[in-house]
């Protein structure tokens, strides 16, 4: 069921980066994925955390997945209801200029 919501909120992503940063989008999409992929480093920890050094005891290991899959849901459904595509001045701006330069 997490990975079905995570399929979700990552199907957004691609679509949402070139909507609000169009001249950016390789930096944008850059940022998000090293700043993303923290996870990768942070998430044995806290396995370890939520298993408490126990990690034959199946009941821990049901903690860590339920908690992950209610954190997926959650997000998942607040990016939904919240989502709103407005790109900053910023990008807007320096699109015009690069049109009037043209």
């Amino acid at each position: 069921m997490s990975l079905f919501f995570l399929s979700n909120g990552y199907a957004q992503i691609p679509a949402n980066i070139v909507e609000v940063f169009p001249v950016y989008t390789g930096t944008a999409y850059g940022v998000m994925n090293t700043v993303s992929n923290v996870q990768g480093i942070v998430s044995p920890y806290f396995a370890d955390i939520f298993t408490n050094r126990h990690i034959h005891d199946r009941r821990y290991w049901q903690y860590m997945f339920t908690s992950s899959g209610i954190i997926l849901i959650v997000s998942g459904l607040l990016f939904s209801v919240l989502l709103k595509v407005v790109p900053p001045n910023w990008i807007t701006e320096s699109e015009d200029k690069n049109q009037m330069g043209t």
